[in-house]
């Protein structure tokens, strides 16, 4: 015969094991910024993470402009940036990475976009050219650094 008690401990062994939590698993952590982009700034919740997943949760703030997000592995400053003769950022020059992208956002629409980071500098900025010119060009850009 079945001892109800034995029964009732196992039960409640596999219950609190199933519900354990994502640390006690082993599952790795997602650092999370906020970005806003907007006519004509890239701001961000914090200008640093650890190395590892990151998701940037993108939103166009607008009001004018629709604007993009490219994530830059670089040593370089900002005020050092390759551009095109638009003024756009020259995508194939020596020491730029172009390692992750969210296309062309209108005006309130909202994305993710996930990346595994190596520690390194970093410029995240908009390189949309309309009639406005080069977004990189009116200011939006920004430094960000992942730490190792």
């Amino acid at each position: 015969m079945i001892n109800m008690r034995r029964l009732f401990v196992v039960s409640l062994i596999v219950a609190i094991t199933a519900c354990s939590s994502p640390s006690q698993t082993g599952a790795t952590d997602t650092a999370s910024v906020a970005v806003t982009l907007e006519d004509f700034a890239v701001k961000l919740a914090t200008d640093s993470v650890a190395a590892g997943d990151v998701t940037f949760r993108v939103t166009n703030a607008g009001p004018s402009y629709p604007h993009e997000l490219k994530v830059v592995k670089t040593d370089l400053d900002l005020a050092a940036l390759p551009t095109t003769l638009t003024g756009m950022l020259d995508q194939t020059a020596a020491g730029v990475e172009v390692v992750a992208e969210i296309d062309e956002m209108t005006e309130g629409e909202s994305g993710d976009l996930s990346v595994t980071l190596a520690a390194g500098k970093y410029i995240l900025l908009c390189n949309i050219y309309d009639d406005a010119g080069a977004h990189l060009q009116q200011g939006m850009l920004t430094s960000f650094t992942v730490t190792g």
